[in-house]
């Protein structure tokens, strides 16, 4: 890259446009508890003009709460949430990219995708997920769960076939490392 000069810093934390990205597959029903409570701590440490949008992970990417300020909505929002079909997570990363980019209010915007890592039904490729988080201006953070989960006994929640070639838990692990490492953010597990 080319050295930037950087023309001013502030230590004041300024609102920020954030998007939770939450798997809501089969695989996670076990785990479902645990999103909620990681979603929820996310909204509360925030500050009163943060906006926060409510998104589900499955085969189907699902704005569940748009932008809002209100947290009595999140909350309903997430405690609307139940487990069940398989996880296009690829395809949701890419899609919760653009609609914060496109539709958050503020400059500071970032996608929080709290998830088992797990990924057996996406269109869109790694790469293009990657490209996309390179050319925006979210940060993608990732909130792993990928424990227990290995391709000896992960299968889709209708049976039909494991999750896809690598999805063990070091595959996940690797996976969310390097959606988060390629925008600025980080993982978590």
């Amino acid at each position: 890259g080319t050295p930037q000069t950087i023309a001013f810093f502030n230590r004041e934390r300024t609102p920020i446009t954030t998007t939770l990205l939450l798997d809501v597959s089969g695989s996670i029903s076990s785990k479902l508890v645990r999103i909620r409570a990681a979603a929820l701590s996310i909204i509360h440490q925030g500050l009163p003009q943060d906006e926060f949008c409510v998104m589900r992970l499955t085969e189907n990417t699902v704005v569940v709460q748009d932008f809002t300020t209100n947290t009595a909505l999140l909350e309903q929002a997430l405690n609307h949430l139940s487990a069940g079909g398989e996880t296009a997570l690829l395809d949701a990363a890419k899609e919760a990219v653009e609609h914060t980019n496109e539709r958050g209010k503020y400059d500071r915007k970032a996608v929080v995708l709290v998830t088992d890592g797990g990924e057996n039904d996406s269109r869109c490729s790694r790469e293009k997920v990657l490209s996309a988080l390179r050319t925006s201006n979210v940060q993608l953070y990732a909130i792993g769960f990928p424990d227990g989960l290995n391709a000896e006994h992960s299968i889709d929640p209708r049976g039909t076939r494991l999750l896809k070639q690598g999805q063990s838990e070091s595959g996940a692990r690797d996976l969310l490392a390097e959606l988060a490492g390629v925008s600025g953010g980080r993982a978590f597990f």
